[in-house]
């Protein structure tokens, strides 16, 4: 009975040991398996993972560099049509400011048909040089094609190639900084076309209001271009721009005309209106030109 009871006891103290060690694996492997076991398979994965290995990585290396290689050699023919297409871009261009400068010596011309008190733009060769410099070229080398017309299409294309230049040029060279300050308000298309309506606005005023003298249009001229100014550019290159071109014309003036002195200007009115005419017409024509120039070139 003794024996009975004892194997009894013991059968059951190995039941208890058991249940107590599964008990016990149950909740420690889990501890276990979360520290050391996806270590374990991180390192498989790190094995097992193809980037980890020299060889494939060195093969990549290379199909990247030969790939590179093949895409450096594309650009020629990329560069090629883009050199193309920016000519052709320049050429057109050119083109408007030709269109430009030829709506500019007929709008001078049709202001002073309009209203004959006006002075009149046509009698100042310093817009004509051109043209006169054209018909004594095709003369001796006998250009038959080139007739009165043409020339004075050519005349006016020079001159509004010329008035587009001046602008982009004091930018470029002397107003750098303070142009790359305000570029997101100056190439605006909407104030080109506030300018050109102003343009064409002035004149029809010079042309319709009854004028006492030309000096009278000439100095109220010259007092509304610096309003103008500050309407349509209001940029330091732009005011330095258009004084200086306006300047000088009218110093070319004074100077071309034999019959021009400081003392004659000084007594005829008329004479100085005519100065203060051309350079009042220039200084807005420049202001003009130079905005679009800049939304053009730039």
């Amino acid at each position: 009975m003794s024996l009975k009871k004892k194997s009894k006891s013991a059968k059951s103290g190995n039941v208890t040991e058991m249940k107590r060690n599964q008990s016990v694996i149950s909740l420690i492997t889990p501890q276990l398996f979360s520290i050391y076991g996806t270590n374990g398979n991180q390192l498989e994965d790190e094995d097992d993972d193809p980037s980890n290995d020299i060889y494939s990585r060195l093969k990549d290396d290379i199909n990247k560099s030969t790939k590179n290689t093949t895409v450096n050699k594309k650009p020629l023919k990329i560069q090629h049509t883009s050199t193309l297409s920016k000519f052709i871009k320049f050429i057109s261009k050119c083109l408007i400011l030709c269109l430009f400068g030829n709506l500019f010596i007929r709008l001078t011309e049709e202001i002073y048909n309009s209203n004959t008190t006006l002075p009149n733009l046509a009698d100042y060769g310093i817009f004509y040089l051109f043209r006169d410099a054209l018909i004594e070229i095709h003369k001796p080398l006998g250009i038959s094609n080139l007739t009165p017309i043409k020339v004075e299409i050519l005349n006016s294309s020079i001159i509004g190639l010329i008035f587009g230049s001046i602008q982009p040029l004091f930018d470029n060279i002397f107003f750098k900084k303070s142009i790359s300050r305000t570029r997101t308000s100056l190439f605006d298309t909407s104030s080109i076309i506030r300018s050109t309506i102003a343009l064409v606005g002035l004149s029809y005023c010079l042309k319709k209001y009854e004028w006492d003298s030309k000096l009278q249009a000439s100095l109220i001229w010259s007092i509304i271009n610096i309003l103008l100014w500050v309407v349509l550019d209001s940029t330091s290159s732009g005011f330095v721009a258009a004084s200086v071109g306006s300047i000088s014309s009218m110093f070319l003036y004074i100077i071309t005309d034999t019959r021009i002195d400081f003392e004659t200007i000084y007594n005829d009115f008329d004479l100085l209106a005519d100065i203060l005419w051309i350079g009042s017409f220039l200084f807005i024509s420049l202001i003009i030109f130079g905005k679009i120039s800049r939304h053009l070139f730039t």
